[in-house]
């Protein structure tokens, strides 16, 4: 019973500070969307020498803060692929 009374006083207390900062506590206010298209861009293959050999199509994905008070609504596309996450250009680019 002290222990429910001791947890029911700490929570009603104004003290209380979010275990990972006052930032990660804001961060709750924000909606982001990761959507994956059709479209693709060529993305050059490469051997383990880091000549290109080839290339293949890689799947454009967005992503795109829906609700954050303090951002603009903004989207960025990006490909993954074997090196990582690669942020696209407006023309497609990396």
């Amino acid at each position: 019973m002290a222990d429910d009374d001791s947890a029911a006083s700490v929570a009603d207390s104004h003290n209380v500070v979010p275990a990972l900062g006052l930032a990660w506590a804001n961060l709750v206010t924000i909606r982001l969307l990761l959507c994956r298209s059709n479209s693709t861009v060529s993305v050059p293959q490469k051997n383990r020498r880091g000549e290109v050999i080839g290339s293949y199509g890689a799947n454009v994905r967005t992503l795109e803060a829906m609700h954050a008070p303090h951002l603009p609504s903004l989207q960025c596309r990006f490909i993954i692929d074997a090196d990582g996450v690669k942020g696209l250009t407006h023309n497609g680019t990396g």
